[in-house]
């Protein structure tokens, strides 16, 4: 009897536990503590200063920290293409046949600026929680680095950042993350690669989970604000919304957020509307975004459901029904395109509006997933969704598969717009 009247307990006590856990979470502080989880560090008591201990080649990556326009503080490592590292070393009077030799002190900052200035660039975002040094964030960093393909035959600049509150960042106390403060500390990494010489259209944007709404919002103001064009933007493992995310989304992968009132929708999106501060919403902005984008998403992401990404790549694909879109077309594209269906399976175009939609190809890539992509009618720019079998939420990105598909996009010479 005993037990049976525990087990009473227990059951009365969970919803009363839930229902102190959600009303919690409308404390600003505590709010802001569950999304961006910036209070878990790890790796524990890093040394930004020595990127060397988490895997990186000796002096590769420069640390060095920026401030933004608000005063904030925040961490920056700059890693090296690999070609630009080597041939510093082999061009170094000590060199004799080996770089661990020639390498006696620090890569002077004039080889990081130069390198800016002379390769192409990769401003990654990472999600929330832990560091740059954190390891699925190192392995990218090494990846992205040492990738050759087209006009990045030599590597990749890679510069990583802490948001405000990360980190060795400005501490929470005085900077709390929040999503415009997300947004400034991303502009401030790009104003320094653009500073030092970089060019606009030789810098991509990528973004892992939390960071694709800090990218996808920069890639949309550079854009829509100052008329300036990234090369591509990446966005690995992204979300439609913060909203429509915790909707599906456990905390720590094992604490529902809002799912238990997935059965009362309205109550669900009343606490949404009144309390939630972060909304990243990607999908408002991304149909602006015209510049190379690519999804990269895995089935088994047990964090961010791979919904998500579909659902952005068919929002920008309908897009281009709009009159913008068709009034960039000649006259003869406009007239060959009406008779174009979305797929060799798809239903027959029901509205104009469809019939001007841009064709999407499919290729099943054997043992990893699909590949879904687009180009846009007007500037040829390429919409791509790799939709992979496996990768979870951290590994995806860095598979082979991803990070190949990434470089050849961001590597690529632009296409022609059409005559």
């Amino acid at each position: 009897m005993g037990f049976l009247l525990n087990s009473h307990r227990w059951l009365l006590y969970l919803p009363v536990a839930y229902v102190v856990f959600i009303l919690s979470l409308g404390v600003p502080f505590i709010q802001r503590g569950a999304i961006y989880l910036h209070w878990v560090r790890v790796p524990i008591q890093a040394n930004f200063d020595a990127p060397e201990y988490y895997g990186i080649a000796s002096g590769q990556v420069r640390n060095f920290q920026l401030t933004t326009p608000d005063g904030a503080k925040i961490g920056v490592w700059h890693t090296l293409p690999e070609a630009v590292y080597v041939r510093h070393f082999q061009q170094s009077a000590n060199f004799s046949g080996s770089f661990l030799q020639a390498h006696t002190g620090p890569i002077p900052l004039s080889v990081f600026e130069n390198a800016l200035r002379t390769h192409k660039t990769v401003l990654y975002s990472h999600g929330n929680a832990a560091s740059r040094a954190q390891g699925s964030r190192t392995s990218l960093l090494r990846s992205f680095s040492g990738s050759t393909y087209g006009a990045c035959d030599e590597g990749l600049n890679f510069l990583i950042y802490d948001y405000r509150g990360f980190a060795d960042s400005s501490p929470a106390s005085i900077f709390p993350p929040s999503e415009e403060g997300l947004i400034k500390d991303a502009r401030t990494v790009w104003d320094y690669i653009v500073g030092a010489g970089a060019a606009p259209q030789n810098i991509s944007i990528v973004g892992q989970s939390l960071g694709t709404g800090v990218s996808a919002a920069l890639t949309h103001r550079l854009m829509t604000e100052d008329n300036i064009k990234p090369n591509s933007l990446c966005l690995i493992a992204p979300f439609t919304s913060i909203p429509e995310l915790l909707t599906t989304y456990s905390l720590f992968k094992f604490i529902p957020i809002l799912q238990p009132l997935s059965v009362f929708p309205k109550m669900q999106t009343w606490l949404l509307n009144t309390f939630l501060r972060t909304h990243f919403n990607t999908k408002s902005l991304i149909s602006s975004i015209t510049t190379n984008i690519m999804l990269v998403h895995a089935q088994d992401d047990i964090d961010v459901h791979p919904s998500h990404s579909k659902a952005l790549f068919e929002h920008i694909h309908a897009h281009h029904s709009s009159i913008d879109e068709r009034e960039g077309l000649p006259i003869l594209v406009r007239s060959a395109h009406k008779q174009v269906h979305l797929s060799p399976t798809s239903a027959p175009p029901s509205s104009p509006d469809e019939r001007l939609r841009p064709p999407i190809t499919t290729t099943e890539i054997p043992n990893y997933g699909t590949l879904h992509q687009f180009a846009r009618f007007r500037n040829r720019a390429q919409v791509l969704f790799l939709d992979a079998n496996r990768g979870g939420h951290n590994r995806v990105g860095y598979s082979g598969t991803a990070l190949r598909a990434m470089v050849e996009m961001i590597c690529k010479p632009p296409p022609s717009p059409p005559s």
